[in-house]
């Protein structure tokens, strides 16, 4: 029986590294105003080319994400063709979107979420002092 659990464990390892690697170019916008019938593709480039300057961005798809709650827009997960642009996206939210009502956020697993969860009041504590905090997925 213990080779079965072992298996098994190893097996939802391994699909939580393949979920991981999926959503690595992945971005999560949070906040950002949502219309009917939007065209979600043509909604990110325009984001990332008005707000981070990013002209020659590569889009491989756009689309909302997530439930359908009453008076708050579901969050916009664009998926880049490009990791190195989604760092840029990242290092320069904070800075760029700072007067917008909407932010972007790495598209963490649900595992990943938990975890980062139960870091949440160390981390308010090291903001209040002034530290980077910083969580790295896996």
């Amino acid at each position: 029986m213990t080779t079965v659990v072992k298996v098994l464990t190893d097996h939802a390892e391994h699909i939580h590294k393949l979920e991981q690697f999926s959503r690595r170019n992945n971005i999560r916008v949070t906040g950002l105003y949502q219309q009917k019938n939007e065209n979600c593709l043509s909604q990110a480039k325009n984001l990332l080319q008005d707000k981070f300057s990013m002209e020659d961005v590569e889009l491989e798809r756009a689309h909302r994400d997530g439930p359908k709650l009453d008076g708050k827009p579901q969050h916009l997960l664009i998926k880049l063709n490009c990791y190195q642009d989604k760092i840029k996206v990242l290092q320069q939210q904070r800075k760029v979107l700072s007067n917008d009502p909407y932010y972007c956020v790495e598209d963490l697993t649900k595992i990943d979420l938990q975890e980062k969860g139960k870091w949440s009041s160390q981390a308010s504590v090291a903001y209040k002092e002034g530290k980077k905090y910083r969580f790295v997925a896996g």
